[in-house]
């Protein structure tokens, strides 16, 4: 957090305040809280406020609220993680999702999107959005998934880059016409 944040802050810890029926915070806790738990972003403070107002029966220390932010960080960094395996487009050309990219020189260094992927994980930015699961008939192809990347493209200018679809996606899905869609689907 920085001195910008402040107001937000006060905000977040008074509606913290009044869910847990304390008193409004004044300024010498407000200072307290704000220097404790001022290496951690306003937003996972937010966010582990509003978990606090459920779960807390007493006003949380620093400690508590600062363990309560890193819980929100690192679910929603899983959360993230889960929806970026999940893709079948690459949301980064140049580094692949990686995070890291090769320069000319043939060293490594941190890929730009890291900036995205930061903003979606604080919600200043809205997660990628993954295309509505589609239960084919027929297997799916790379063919498929190339001309879905392609009509995506079309639509938003963004270029996306197919992941190869997993042979054991295609086992499973030859199984399935193979014994029918009940024995298929208990794999």
């Amino acid at each position: 957090m920085t001195d910008i944040d402040k107001p937000a802050f006060a905000r977040t810890m008074a509606r913290l305040a009044v869910a847990l029926r304390e008193p409004a915070p004044d300024v010498a806790m407000l200072q307290v809280y704000f220097v404790a738990l001022k290496d951690r972003e306003i937003e996972f403070l937010v966010m582990a406020a509003e978990q606090l107002t459920i779960d807390a029966k007493w006003f949380p220390k620093t400690s508590e609220w600062h363990a309560a932010a890193l819980k929100v960080e690192a679910d929603r960094r899983r959360a993230l993680d889960e929806l970026q395996r999940k893709s079948v487009v690459r949301l980064c050309e140049a580094c692949e999702d990686t995070g890291w990219r090769q320069t000319d020189d043939g060293r490594a260094r941190r890929c730009e999107c890291r900036h995205l992927r930061r903003d979606e994980l604080l919600g200043r930015r809205p997660w990628p959005a993954l295309p509505a699961r589609i239960v084919p008939d027929d297997p799916i192809t790379d063919g498929d998934v190339t001309s879905i990347a392609e009509t995506i493209q079309a639509r938003t200018g963004v270029k996306l880059t197919p992941r190869a679809i997993p042979s054991t996606w295609r086992t499973r899905q030859a199984r399935r016409q193979d014994h029918g869609d009940d024995e298929g689907a208990r794999d």
